[in-house]
């Protein structure tokens, strides 16, 4: 209930009401997801969603990895997205692409232009199981060379791209600059490998004995070009792009993502360079949570097995935005089923975490304006930025959650500045003229607070997309602040009034942990009454205000006798409208009290 303060018994020469009140905040219990970090699988293609899979969302293995993933990884082949010079094709991309997002999940895309091990199955005998640059690029003089894989102990002699051809170089910066303007800033795609070179187009010549890279200065060059045409999507260095290369990757933007964790040891440390360039940082396992293990833990000469403290170390050494969850072929089911617990935990470590570990709100009466100020602070509890633009809202809501006014105005913390382990301090402030109804403190409406990722999402009617780490999360993503219910004490003085200068007095709230309160600012001629359980009249704006007469009937006369109402008082304070300025006269048990409306 609003208790309005007063300054005197029959003049309000000053009237300022204070209420403060706290939120209960407790973390939100179990996994919780959010876009632009967490975990992802390989989704190579469409099938990968169908529920005819048994590993698939709502196959028949129920298969609960889908609830922690945010969003799919997978390659895709150049040529196949170019088959000839000026021709692109984005069908089935696009259909994999909707497929994701219908999913609410994003898609790291990796365009491959050579794998090696794709030519097994046919003993390397035809070129295009393996060699993905489009044909056209050969057509028109680039070269090729050869190269030596070994497969079971076989030798095989094959057909690998001259890495720095001009013709190759500057067919693949046409593909990119294709790929950028069809692709930059879509919201389907998390961030982009740049796949230039290499086996896998991970910029190195691995297990392929005779093929060489680019010079640096290649390498950089190619990495300057990409940077200059995406804009939006983030880009990353894939894999063993290393020293110099790596260093003027950061430089431009481009993050690392890395492959070899948990397997190799403290794998982990590479990607800290991108972390402290405050990028965000990527990274898979060296092989799928199965095979890993089986492996031996001998250094050198093999790799180290997978351990649940290897995996937690790789995800907080190294600072991780975005993490395989695992490379198997069930997507994710043996890994999940034998770690869930340790998996929904870390749900809210990768990538950035806000929970909000205080909120109040102040609401200041005077004789003209009520000012609601809600302040909250935030915590970022993750390992990580965030790394987009954020736009927190708060809301006046009713008791079905539809929104009666925004609550002041949307704040923007722009990409990259709410760092991991930062707290900040917001204010949203409310303003309402006394005359109108402060919903603010109205019963049955409460506040709403929510993450958008866009400025135009919340004004098109929207739901948020991001959710805070807090108990009260509702269906449409929003967090219901709730309060406590709170005990108050008797009132307090706690400055005496004299003839010169108001006086003030408080109750707390005695609940623990809550230190709500509300005060009266008073004057000499109230001071005396207020102190007792005496009847207490008074009239702020059109409307009289009397204290103490529970159970009890008021009459109400005006200045000429006549009887103006007539109220039996259900609780201890009972107001009485009335439409005209004016000497009123109050009424209870034969004892009258004069209150003047001005």
């Amino acid at each position: 209930m609003l208790f309005y303060l007063f300054v005197g018994l029959f003049a309000q020469t000053s009237s300022v009401y204070t209420k403060k009140n706290t939120y209960i905040l407790k973390p939100f219990d179990g996994p919780l997801t959010n876009p632009h970090k967490g975990f992802t699988f390989p989704t190579n293609g469409t099938w990968s969603f169908s529920s005819d899979w048994e590993y698939g969302p709502g196959g028949s293995k129920n298969n609960k990895a889908w609830d922690v993933v945010t969003y799919g990884s997978g390659y895709q082949r150049w040529d196949k997205l170019n088959p000839e010079r000026g021709v692109y094709n984005w069908k089935d991309l696009d259909k994999l692409l909707d497929e994701h997002e219908k999913h609410g999940m994003g898609y790291a895309l990796r365009v491959l232009p050579y794998s090696s091990t794709k030519g097994i199955s046919s003993n390397f005998t035809v070129e295009q199981d393996y060699d993905w640059t489009p044909q056209f690029v050969y057509s028109e003089g680039a070269q090729k060379g050869t190269a030596t894989v070994t497969n079971n102990g076989t030798e095989y002699t094959i057909a690998v791209p001259i890495w720095d051809d001009p013709i190759y170089l500057q067919a693949h910066k046409e593909f990119a600059a294709a790929l950028a303007e069809k692709y930059d800033g879509d919201p389907r795609i998390e961030y982009i490998d740049v796949r230039t070179f290499g086996n896998w187009g991970e910029w190195h010549t691995s297990q392929l004995k005779g093929s060489e890279m680019p010079s640096v200065e290649v390498q950089m060059d190619m990495l300057t070009y990409y940077a200059s045409i995406f804009h939006k999507t983030q880009l990353a260095l894939p894999a063993t792009g290393r020293g110099g290369v790596y260093e003027h990757a950061l430089s431009v933007g481009i993050t690392k993502r890395d492959d070899g964790l948990i397997g190799t040891p403290d794998r982990e440390n590479i990607l800290v360079p991108a972390y402290e360039a405050n990028l965000p940082t990527i990274a898979e396992n060296l092989a799928g949570y199965t095979t890993m293990l089986n492996y031996n833990d001998i250094i050198p000469g093999g790799y180290l097995k997978w351990t649940l403290e290897r995996w937690k170390k790789a995800i907080t050494v190294a600072h991780l935005t975005f993490y395989v969850l695992d490379q198997d072929s069930d997507a994710g089911y043996r890994f999940y089923n034998d770690n869930k617990v340790h998996v929904d935990s870390m749900t809210k470590v990768i990538g950035y975490n806000f929970r909000i570990t205080k909120a109040e709100l102040m609401t200041v009466v005077d004789s003209a304006m009520a000012t609601n100020t809600l302040n909250i602070t935030v915590d970022n509890t993750g390992l990580a930025p965030c790394f987009f633009d954020i736009y927190m809202v708060a809301e006046l809501v009713d008791n079905n959650g539809s929104v009666l006014s925004q609550f002041g105005k949307t704040i923007f913390i722009p990409k990259g500045t709410f760092k991991d382990e930062m707290s900040k301090e917001f204010e949203f402030v409310y303003t309402v003229p006394v005359k109108k109804t402060n919903l603010a403190i109205k019963k049955g409406v409460s506040v709403a607070l929510s993450l958008y990722e866009s400025e135009s999402a919340y004004n098109n009617g929207k739901n948020p997309t991001v959710r805070f780490d807090n108990d009260g999360i509702q269906d449409n993503k929003k967090l219901l602040l709730t309060s406590c219910p709170h005990e108050f004490s008797r009132w307090d003085t706690i400055k005496v009034a004299t003839d010169s200068d108001l006086g003030l007095r408080r109750r707390v709230c005695t609940r623990e942990n809550c230190d709500s309160y509300e005060e009266e600012i008073i004057s000499t001629s109230a001071l005396k009454l207020i102190n007792s359980d005496a009847i207490v009249s008074y009239a702020i704006e059109n409307t009289i205000y009397v204290e103490n007469v529970k159970d009890e009937t008021v009459y109400l006369f005006n200045s000429k006798g006549e009887l103006c109402d007539k109220k039996t008082a259900e609780t201890d304070d009972l107001q009485i409208s009335v439409q005209h300025k004016g000497v009123y006269f109050v009424v209870v048990n034969n004892q009258q009290y004069t209150v003047i409306v001005k």
